[in-house]
């Protein structure tokens, strides 16, 4: 296996704004360039003024709060040292592009801005693993990715993806958009590069039979190993032996108006010290895993009610009621599955688990405008203390 980490030179920032993943992206991109003395820290709001100046003025993509030539453009512009020279790359096919990511991202170091969720949201890829090394005449066979996300607002995530996951989850499909990059798979790179494609393994996620709570842990600790994670620093801990897995929990995949019987799902299953707990006596979870090996199709919901904490940028988050909706559901839909709102104290916030960003998405308070706060999965009840994490808008 040929990794290529630069998670450790690439801090994560939370968007400040619903529409602003493309401005944390750059922030992200231009905070993380290889040679420390380089890196420069700009506001979230300077790079949003600076990539508007350079959005495309084709009236078809006047909808864009952060397109490719603007996110491009900006990344130009931050007074970069010689050399470095970002460039936009739009194309049809999704290994074509993923070869010149990885290809120049192992040739030159620098993290790669990516539109992922057909075009509705702007991340940073930050490293990756593939059977052989990326380079020129090869094809590699990629077996896992890592990004750094700007969701959940004003905290980010880091998150790896298996190829599968990252195929049929977050790169599922080209730009959905129309204008200019329509039908195509976009990033911005650091430097251009010559033809060339990456494989990608696919699995068939939807089954017959449901796994095991036991199972899908026996799985996430299977790809624990295998992608070798105890390595990075953000894991270390797995290493641990006080470190236990908790109890698996159940999710629908919930975007799209999909059949019931091709409805994917997946396990969340958290890790943490056998020896933590929060004050109410729930187990401490420190990093999470999922499993998406196979689906029990045509029956009634099948989450897990079990609750858990999680310990994420210095605070207690407890996981009141895992949420198995997509990002387009309406609060009717919210209301008719999960109206009953927790109980809550200063330290606990509802968690979202929908397949949005594939991470975890936080709720705070409702905000009109570009949340678009009438489609947003809130019940009227707890609507004045949601807010979206995931924007519906570009």
């Amino acid at each position: 296996m040929y990794t290529n980490d630069l998670s450790a030179n690439v801090l994560v920032y939370g968007q400040k704004k619903c529409n602003w993943c493309g401005a944390a992206s750059a922030q992200m991109t231009r905070n993380g360039y290889p040679n420390p003395a380089d890196r420069i820290w700009y506001s979230q709001l300077d790079l949003w003024n600076t990539i508007q100046l350079h959005n495309s003025t084709v009236p078809a993509d006047a909808p864009w709060a952060t397109d490719p030539h603007g996110l491009t453009g900006c990344l130009q512009s931050l007074n970069n040292p010689a050399g470095v020279d970002w460039e936009e790359f739009a194309k049809p096919s999704a290994n074509a592009l993923l070869f010149e990511i990885l290809y120049w991202m192992d040739r030159r170091s620098y993290p790669t801005p990516t539109l992922i969720n057909r075009g509705g949201h702007w991340v940073v890829i930050v490293g990756y693993v593939t059977d052989v090394q990326p380079v020129s005449g090869s094809h590699p066979a990629l077996q896992a990715i890592t990004i750094n996300d700007p969701e959940p607002h004003n905290v980010g995530t880091t998150s790896t993806f298996s190829a599968a996951q990252w195929s049929a989850g977050p790169w599922n499909g080209s730009v959905m958009y129309s204008g200019t990059w329509l039908n195509k798979y976009v990033a911005v790179i650091e430097p251009p590069i010559q033809a060339g494609s990456v494989e990608m393994p696919s699995v068939r996620r939807t089954g017959e039979t449901l796994l095991s709570p036991p199972q899908a842990a026996g799985f996430a600790n299977r790809w624990i190993r295998q992608f070798e994670l105890v390595r990075k620093p953000k894991y270390a801990f797995l290493a641990d032996e006080r470190t236990v897995a908790g109890p698996p929990l159940l999710v629908q995949e919930g975007i799209g108006p999909r059949p019931l019987a091709e409805t994917p799902y997946y396990y969340i299953v958290p890790f943490g010290f056998s020896h933590d707990f929060a004050e109410g006596g729930s187990q401490l979870t420190r990093v999470w895993s999922w499993s998406t090996r196979s689906t029990e199709p045509l029956k009634k919901s099948r989450l897990s009610a079990s609750p858990f904490v999680i310990f994420h940028d210095g605070k207690l988050w407890r996981l009141s009621r895992p949420c198995c909706i997509g990002i387009t559901a309406s609060s009717k839909t919210w209301k008719r599955r999960y109206a009953s709102s927790p109980a809550r104290s200063p330290t606990s916030v509802p968690i979202h688990f929908g397949r949005s960003n594939c991470a975890i998405a936080r709720f705070t308070s409702i905000k009109q405008g570009n949340c678009m706060a009438n489609s947003c999965p809130a019940s009227p009840e707890i609507r004045s203390e949601l807010e979206p994490s995931v924007c519906l808008r570009r």
